[in-house]
Parts: C-alpha cells; sequence; structure tokens
C-alpha cells in the first residue's frame, strides 16, 4: 500500500538530489574530488540560490499535476501540462523554465504543431538523452498505489508510452520500463540488490517476448548481471545525459551506499550530467530509505518544500488509503 510518507520521500528525494547537483553541473569528477559536494551550494555554474532545482524535478511535479487532475495517464494532458510549464514558467523554482533539454523541447514544439501525442517524441539515436527517464518516477507512484508490484503488460506499455511523449527511441522507453520495476520493488521493501535483481529478471522476461527490442538488449547487459555490475570501479560509469549513464549512475550509487545522503552525494560527485544523476539517485534512495533519511538541512533550504509537500498530498489523494 502507498503511503503519503512514501510519495514525499520519492519526490522530495529527488528534488534535493536534483538541487544537490544543479550549482555543478558539467563539472568533472577530477574537480569534484578537490571541491567535493556534501551541502547545499548555490551561484555555481548556473547562478542559482540554494536549493534550486532544475528541469527533471519540474517535469515530475509537471506529471504528478496531470495524474492528480485527470486521476488517469492522459497523454495529451501530460504534454499540455509539460508545455505549461515551459511556455508560462509552472512547476518551476523562480517563475521560469529552467534547463530544458533539445529533445523534450523539440516533442513539445511538435506537439504545438498538431503531431499526435504518442508521434511527438523524437526516435532518433541521438534522442537517447535522459529527459524521459528523469520525469517517469511519478509513474513508479502511480502504479504501485493502484497494482503494488503486480503491473502486466498494460501497464508496462503505460510507461513506454509515457517516455515517448518526449523520448521515441526503445532505449529511452525500455531504461523507464528497467528504472520503474526497480523503484516498485524498492517501494515494497526490498533491498537494492534484490530489488535490481528481480526488476531485471521482469524487464528481460517482457522485452524478449518483444522482436523489435531485441537489438536494444545488449545497452542493458551490464547492469542485468548485478554482481559484475556492482563490481564496476566508479570510472567505468558512464556521467553524461546519456540514458544508459544516468540509469547505471543512480542504480550503482544506490548499491554501493547504505543510505540517503551518501547515495546522491556519490552520484553528484561522480560529475557530468549532476543534476539528473542526483535527481535519479536520490528519487531511488527516497523509495529505500524514506523521508526522514533525507537530511533536514537540506529539505530546508529547498526552494519552495512546501509547494512540492502540498503536491504530493494533491498526487496521493487517489493512490493512498
Amino acid at each position: 500500500m502507498l503511503t503519503i510518507q512514501q510519495i514525499e520521500g520519492t519526490i522530495l528525494g529527488l528534488a534535493a538530489g536534483d538541487a544537490l547537483g544543479v550549482p555543478v553541473e558539467g563539472k568533472d569528477e577530477a574537480y569534484l574530488e578537490r571541491h567535493a559536494v556534501s551541502a547545499m551550494l548555490g551561484y555555481g555554474v548556473h547562478g542559482m540560490p540554494p536549493g534550486t532545482w532544475s528541469d527533471d524535478t519540474s517535469l515530475c511535479l509537471a506529471t504528478m499535476d496531470s495524474i492528480a487532475r485527470t486521476d488517469t495517464i492522459d497523454f495529451d494532458d501530460l504534454l499540455h501540462t509539460f508545455q505549461h510549464w515551459a511556455d508560462d514558467g509552472a512547476f518551476t523554482p523562480a517563475g521560469h523554465a529552467f534547463g530544458i533539454g533539445a529533445t523534450t523541447k523539440k516533442a513539445l514544439e511538435k506537439y504545438r504543431h498538431h503531431a499526435p501525442a504518442l508521434q511527438a517524441g523524437g526516435v532518433a539515436e541521438q534522442n537517447n538523452g535522459n529527459g524521459s527517464l528523469v520525469r517517469i518516477t511519478p509513474l513508479t507512484l502511480y502504479l504501485y498505489g493502484r497494482h503494488g508490484t503486480d503491473i502486466n503488460e498494460h501497464d508496462l506499455n503505460l510507461i513506454q508510452n509515457v517516455s515517448a511523449l518526449t523520448h521515441r527511441h526503445p532505449r529511452a522507453k525500455m531504461a523507464c520500463v528497467l528504472l520503474v520495476l526497480l523503484g516498485l520493488n524498492l517501494l515494497d521493501g526490498a533491498k537494492p540488490l534484490e530489488a535490481l535483481t528481480d526488476a531485471n529478471q521482469r524487464f528481460h522476461d517482457y522485452y524478449w517476448q518483444k522482436e523489435p527490442y531485441h537489438d536494444e538488449l545488449w545497452h542493458f547487459e551490464r547492469s542485468s548481471s548485478v554482481q559484475a555490475f556492482y563490481d564496476l570501479a566508479p570510472e567505468d560509469i558512464g556521467h553524461s545525459g546519456y540514458v544508459i549513464d544516468t540509469l547505471e549512475t543512480a542504480v550503482w550509487c544506490l548499491l554501493h551506499t547504505e543510505n540517503y545522503r551518501n547515495c546522491v552525494t556519490r552520484a553528484v560527485n561522480l560529475g557530468g550530467k549532476t543534476d539528473s544523476n542526483g535527481a535519479v539517485a536520490g528519487a531511488l534512495a527516497g523509495m529505500r530509505y524514506g523521508i526522514k533519511a533525507i537530511p533536514h538541512g537540506w529539505l530546508m533550504q529547498l526552494v519552495r518544500r512546501d509547494y512540492i509537500e502540498d503536491l504530493c498530498h494533491f498526487f496521493g489523494r487517489n493512490l493512498t488509503r
């Protein structure tokens, strides 16, 4: 059974991880070895106050708002809500969209020019950025609230379609499915290693039935061998905005740490796309360790924290008992 505390732990965990990474986005690991992030910083790369979160959190909040208002997954409403964010600065820390990705921007432009919702997303190889992965977390909460871990093919297709609104390439959609499967297990109380093992099994069972996806499965080979993936050195993990890099960074950090703080700081201090890596790692750690594990000082500095909490309650009204 999904609880408000789980929703808050997950979403505030994501937002705090995002905000921790924003000031050092693009910095490499060598820089961060000398200037390790361990607290909310401000006025770094983007010149933003401490606790400022990026488009990663904004798009999660927009997704939550759409689901809460419609009490379903409405693809057109989701894209209209994303447009409200991009055009009007809704769901943002300071009244304007911050950090919109190229693939997401192009999808919103296509939809504005009357492309069907499920045809708006980019389908080319270069459209495998992490833009749909970073906003898929509300689907994990929605599905867990409705079905627990007992999801079916319709639910897996739903995850893929929510990705396809902006990122339609099979690899991006598959990454979202794997992240959701892992998150469902964490919400259900599984420890990270067993959660990943089960998620991998369900992931491969599903995609082996889908021949058009077979050529993409090799991109997920590293994380599918859980012990070998665990044994990878930090320098073997990519830290860019590529969807596989963000997925692997977040999962690797979850496996190699034992609390929320260490998971998120590990993800950020690996460098690269630090806001996205911090956000996805923060969501997973929030699911695993809960709201009380997020450092109090980080939450106090999080911009518009009260608004995020209110939206968590709005989102959870039909999903929690």
